[in-house]
């Protein structure tokens, strides 16, 4: 009986992290908790939970209104591959017919991406496995479930990623898989498990060469070491594979600055058209097949902030989140206008918006509603977390001077559940936390009053 109290008190006592004499416990990642703390909380206790970034990595659901006639089908990837997620993504099988994700690789969660590059790396392995029987892909990162940071990649975020293991055989031309990515030497050599491998440009090309060809989908980078590229190229020249196929692959082919890509291929796609509709961001070099947006980007737009007007607040609600994610900067005004909306659920889905575009422009917007009682106390933490970077970057200006006096003064105090602990803040101390050095400002007992009483919303 003794024990059991004892493991009970011990559960209790980890169940808030940050209170004194406890346990330090890892910061959930932006994505799924934005309000980091930068003060010492009142703490509250509370179950034990499990951490987002143990491995395997917990998928997370990302939500993205379906909403318009124009909208995209299927699985979504929003914004860039360094700043984004991925809505109804698709999950590559750890081991399929014809390929297999790498042990190094296979605890990790990272199996996810969007349906097009999930079907076209099947594809791909297939087409391999047809002409060389027995042959398996070796399979690297993807995305996490739902898109996101991943702490082995500053890309992968958006669900258009992918890196594979190259194919290698041994000296009697059988494949040697790699359960971890090995490097490639300047001759075409490699070492698995002791065993000597070499780089194998036949199978390595029907790879590539399915990839290019994939109508599928768009092949922005592969990326690969310049003297692997070397091998490739002249195995297709020697095999008479068409020139134009040949100067496509040397096109799509490339070694990044500041890694070699000897070890691994790392695929990138570009968005899929009604991805676009949606916020999907192209970044980086055009290459010379790429075809830039039509005018149904411009007519998605329309629609989205015709429907951001409609008498419905779940329309309006929808609508504004939707043209967050879709990422023109026109929208901030739309948002900053809804930030002052009468329904709660569209003022939230608002402070999405422009926590995902910027506050550039819409500074006295954003600071109102950080001030107005009437906004839940982790939306204005929301919005002020936005906010301050913009303010301090024009903290010289008059207008953000009387902006940054404001918020100082309005004597509000923000409480809220970040998932771990109950916080309670106070909007002048935040922005010192932003690095502003504020005079001591004492604000009226009856304003003061009134917004503390109305600052409270649970």
């Amino acid at each position: 009986m003794r024990r059991i109290e004892l493991v009970a008190a011990l559960l209790v006592l980890t169940g808030c992290a940050s209170c004194p004499g406890t346990q330090s416990r890892r910061p959930a990642p932006r994505e799924i908790a934005r309000m980091d703390v930068r003060q010492e909380p009142v703490c509250t206790r509370r179950p034990i939970e499990t951490s987002l970034d143990t491995e395997p990595l917990t998928p997370i659901r990302r939500e993205h209104p379906r909403i318009g006639r124009l909208r995209g089908k299927g699985s979504l990837s929003i914004g860039t591959p360094v700043r984004g997620f991925v809505v109804d993504g698709m999950e590559l099988p750890l081991r399929g017919n014809h390929h297999k994700v790498m042990k190094e690789q296979a605890g990790r969660g990272t199996n996810h991406a969007i349906d097009d590059l999930v079907k076209a790396i099947q594809k791909a392995a297939g087409d391999v496995a047809r002409r060389h029987s027995g042959s398996i892909l070796p399979v690297g990162n993807l995305s996490r479930g739902g898109g996101g940071q991943i702490r082995w990649s500053i890309s992968h975020r958006s669900g258009r990623d992918a890196d594979f293991g190259f194919y290698l055989v041994d000296s009697g031309g059988r494949q040697v898989f790699q359960e971890s990515m090995v490097h490639i030497d300047r001759e075409g050599k490699a070492s698995v498990a002791g065993v000597d491998a070499r780089f194998d440009p036949a199978r390595n090309w029907l790879l590539v060469k399915s990839l290019i060809t994939n109508r599928k989908i768009s092949v922005q980078w592969i990326f690969m070491a310049d003297h692997l590229k070397k091998r490739l190229l002249e195995h297709a020249r020697a095999r008479r594979e068409p020139a134009e196929l040949v100067a496509l692959a040397s096109d799509a082919i490339a070694q990044p600055r500041g890694r070699s890509h000897d070890d691994h291929i790392h695929l990138r796609i570009y968005c899929p058209r009604d991805d676009l509709l949606e916020g999907c961001i192209d970044i980086g070099s055009d290459r010379p097949w790429y075809s830039p947006p039509g005018p149904e980007l411009d007519a998605r737009y329309r629609e989205l902030a015709r429907l951001s007007r409609s008498r419905d607040p779940g329309t309006r609600r929808d609508a504004v989140a939707a043209l967050g994610h879709f990422g023109d900067r026109r929208a901030v005004g739309i948002a900053a206008r809804l930030l002052s909306d009468p329904a709660v659920e569209v003022v939230r889905a608002a402070a999405g918006a422009i926590d995902w575009l910027g506050v550039g422009g819409v500074e006295s917007s954003v600071a109102a509603a950080v001030m107005n009682p009437a906004t839940p106390d982790d939306v204005a933490m929301m919005l002020l977390r936005s906010l301050t970077p913009s303010l301090k970057m024009n903290q010289k200006s008059p207008k953000v001077k009387k902006i940054v006096a404001r918020l100082q003064s309005c004597g509000r105090r923000l409480e809220f559940d970040n998932g771990v602990f109950k916080v309670t803040l106070d909007v002048g101390q935040e922005l010192r936390a932003g690095g502003f050095q504020l005079p001591e400002v004492t604000a009226a007992p009856a304003e003061a009053g009134s917004r503390q009483t109305g600052g409270a919303h649970n």
